[in-house]
């Protein structure tokens, strides 16, 4: 069994996935770009984005239209200056 990472980023520069269908607009990576879930499944290209009507996330974090553009305004507002920041993720069972 692998440990999970000691924390993960989300980066503060957007990148424009307008074309990508579930996304459909501006979309905040989150690395480490490939994890190894406790179950052995891989997930990658983890992102912060928007919720474009697709059926589930698949491991992102997905937000409501106008939600995400709250966050995007608060985020961008916050993060000047910065890379990346730390997103601790917690579940329940």
């Amino acid at each position: 069994m692998r440990n999970p990472p000691p924390f993960y980023k989300v980066a503060t520069s957007p990148t424009d996935l307008r074309h990508l269908k579930g996304v459909e607009g501006n979309g905040y990576a989150i690395s480490p770009f490939e994890v190894i879930t406790l179950d052995g499944v891989k997930r990658s290209d983890l992102l912060v984005h928007q919720d474009a009507n697709a059926p589930g996330s698949l491991g992102c974090i997905v937000l409501p239209p106008d939600e995400f553009s709250d966050f995007e305004k608060i985020f961008t507002s916050q993060t000047k200056g910065l890379t990346d920041v730390r997103l601790n993720v917690g579940y329940t069972y």
